[in-house]
């Protein structure tokens, strides 16, 4: 029961952060452009209208991919909750993988949406 609730809480920790940093970055994200705390890209970062539009595009996907995985992680451990050990770390395993996909495309999707939206100085097409 103890590898249970630790893998439990261990697998909701990325959506959680996924939907923590989502809500802020649907503000602008951090109010002065910064190599420190972010979505640091180099198309990102050429100006305040490519900050804000990053930082609010990832954001509303974080947000809604966050509330997905959040789901599907609570009922895949509800699932399985009197498994075997080696059963709920492979669940484990998987969800983990499944999260960094819904954290790491929205990434290329972001960038995708930077180049179809600015030139390549930042300014607004």
């Amino acid at each position: 029961m103890h590898f249970y609730l630790f893998t439990l809480i261990t697998s909701c920790i990325i959506p959680l952060v996924m939907i923590l940093f989502g809500y802020r970055f649907n503000d602008g994200g951090p109010k002065k452009i910064n190599s420190f705390y972010g979505y640091r890209s180099v198309m990102s970062m050429k100006n305040r209208d490519t900050w804000n539009f990053a930082h609010r595009y990832i954001g509303k996907i974080w947000v809604r991919n966050g509330w997905i995985a959040l789901s599907l992680t609570l009922a895949v451990m509800l699932f399985m909750k009197n498994s075997s050990d080696d059963a709920i770390g492979t669940a484990g395993l998987v969800l983990l993988c499944v999260q960094m996909a819904f954290l790491m495309v929205p990434i290329s999707l972001t960038e995708k949406a930077l180049k179809e939206n600015f030139d390549t100085s930042g300014k607004r097409k």
